[in-house]
């Protein structure tokens, strides 16, 4: 199975809190706060992933950062049996051990987003932590595949009272205390993720939050079937980082 991807990166800070990775054909493309850089990789199908370092606070880029090589870390490896449940089991276990390692150096809170879409052997799994975006295209069909975690979300789920002059950003890595008067409540344990069959003429495109700012599910339409997704890209008004990864499914 062959697969197009183009990708997409802005930011108007010296270093971006966005980090991409995309993994596939015995090779690794990742930004870091050197650029993007290439190196070699084992064939463990293919892996996308964003990272986008929460803004307010200190270390946001190093929490991205560090999220991308973990998962680079993990496809060297495999992930073995290949499931969605696997994945978010190996993503708790880092979790947790970068946390206590948090605590015990007395570091400051750091967390990011995270999206993650790793496709092997016709079989797609994807995990969404924050209000990034994972849309899927059958067709002319448009399917949101992950649900942006909103405080209305999790209010919805029952997983707190909502207070809508509250904004909610959901951390992986995070230390053990929370700042007065928080722009963002954290949240360790609650994330989505799933699994899917991949069919052939299939698009995906994976999204920083800056998108959801700019762009409608009609857009979002337009930009799947866009030659160069770069071009309606930068004709937006952005004020933030952005990152896109858009695959295609070949034949």
């Amino acid at each position: 199975m062959k697969t197009n991807v183009q990708h997409f990166w802005f930011t108007e800070r010296s270093i971006s809190a966005d980090r991409y990775l995309i993994a596939r054909n015995g090779s690794v493309i990742f930004n870091s706060s050197i650029g993007e850089e290439h190196r070699p990789a084992n064939k463990n199908g293919e892996l996308f992933v964003i990272a986008d370092g929460m803004s307010g606070l200190k270390n946001d880029r190093l929490a991205a950062e560090v999220a991308s090589q973990l998962m680079m870390a993990l496809y060297q490896r495999g992930l073995k049996p290949f499931a969605a449940d696997s994945l978010k089991e190996r993503i708790h276990t880092a979790h947790y051990e970068l946390r206590n390692r948090l605590n015990e150096k007395g570091l400051p809170i750091m967390g990011c987003s995270l999206l993650i879409l790793w496709i092997q052997n016709h079989t797609a799994i994807w995990l969404s932590l924050g209000n990034g975006l994972i849309y899927r295209t059958q067709g002319n069909q448009l399917q949101r595949i992950n649900v942006e975690h909103t405080l209305q979300e999790f209010a919805r789920r029952n997983w707190f009272e909502a207070n809508d002059s509250r904004k909610l950003a959901q951390a992986w890595i995070f230390g053990s205390k929370i700042p007065q008067n928080a722009q963002h409540i954290y949240l360790e344990l609650n994330l989505d993720y799933g699994t899917f069959p991949v069919q052939p003429g299939e698009r995906y495109l994976l999204a920083s939050d800056e998108l959801n700012v700019h762009l409608q599910p009609s857009h979002i339409q337009q930009l799947m079937s866009a030659h160069d997704i770069s071009a309606p890209l930068k004709s937006l008004s952005l004020k933030d980082d952005l990152t896109v990864l858009r695959i295609e499914i070949g034949s």
